[in-house]
């Protein structure tokens, strides 16, 4: 079947995530990280909320299912196309449309070629074939848990990156010459916490303490290691030159990665250039970095209570 007769195609209509106010309505943006929900917020006048289960499809034909209500990104070349059934559709059917979708039709769209509506009307499902599951997809899901919000705002000032740390760089250059050891190895790359292999440490390499920042050149994506690690030098190493806790740390990686936007392999973050780089982060009245406030936001955030404990280990 042809999805135009499944569902009714619409446009999503949004503003940029950043002009939101926290709220409760679920922003749905591109890519499949946490179901392409980037945060939550309140509607603006001329968003366009949906109120149906179904599915969102990206640019690049990321097709990802959402419960209502949702909002989903709509501003600029590359919005959301969201599909509502013309008749009842199970989650379970949304969810194996979707991977299929995903896994035969993917590969036909990229940043030149779109998947516009026009292009995906007439993209093909055999639901005649879908797969008989033992148990439902609802039931192999992890179970929502109560949304935790953060009712107190604070100030927020401006800090050079060099106030707060010094800046170094990893010890080599060449994975191909390392022979495989017990050490996480952190490159460039922006997945697996920048980790890509466990290697033998060389000879003149340094052994970094887990609870470092280490940020990739081409990507400009912050980390906090969980393990003492060696690293290649295309990371920019950052040493606290004031006392941080685990919570600081997690805090301001996630601060040092939402300026990733101006790196790229052109323009690589290395030194000289992120040196120059500033964060805004919470400030009490007295102009101190609001402990306090990184603590409560980052010691309720999903899976951290693990991630402490395996940093105590």
């Amino acid at each position: 079947m042809k999805l135009n007769e499944l569902f009714n195609f619409h446009n999503a209509k949004s503003g940029a995530f950043e002009d939101h106010e926290t709220g409760e309505i679920p922003f749905v943006t591109n890519g499949f990280r946490d179901n392409g929900i980037i945060g939550f917020v309140k509607p603006n006048k001329n968003d366009r909320v949906f109120n149906f289960e179904g599915l969102c499809i990206s640019a690049f034909c990321e097709t990802t299912v959402q419960k209502p209500p949702f909002l989903a990104r709509g501003n600029g070349g590359s919005g959301l196309t969201v599909l509502e059934p013309k008749s009842r559709l199970t989650f379970n059917q949304l969810t194996q449309i979707a991977g299929e979708i995903n896994l035969r039709h993917s590969w036909r769209f990229s940043y030149g070629r779109m998947a516009i509506t026009d292009r995906l009307v007439d993209l093909t499902i055999g639901l005649e074939s879908q797969i008989k599951l033992k148990k439902k997809i609802s039931d192999l899901l992890p179970k929502p848990s109560k949304r935790v919000v953060i009712t107190k705002t604070p100030e927020f000032k401006e800090f050079n990156v060099t106030q707060l740390f010094e800046l170094g760089r990893g010890d080599f250059h060449a994975l191909d010459r390392l022979e495989e050891g017990k050490y996480p190895t952190v490159s460039r790359v922006a997945e697996d916490n920048g980790i890509v292999g466990y290697f033998k440490k060389p000879a003149d390499a340094l052994i970094y303490p887990k609870g470092t920042i280490t940020v990739a050149t081409t990507t400009g994506d912050a980390f906090v290691q969980l393990d003492d690690f060696i690293c290649t030098d295309n990371i920019v190493i950052l040493k606290p030159k004031v006392e941080l806790t685990q919570e600081d740390l997690f805090f301001i990686a996630s601060m040092i990665t939402r300026e990733k936007w101006r790196v790229s392999y052109g323009r690589q973050c290395y030194k000289t250039i992120f040196a120059k780089t500033n964060i805004n982060l919470p400030v009490t009245p007295e102009g101190n970095l609001d402990k306090d406030y990184i603590k409560e936001v980052v010691s309720k955030a999903y899976h951290f209570n693990d991630v402490q404990v395996y940093l105590r280990n």
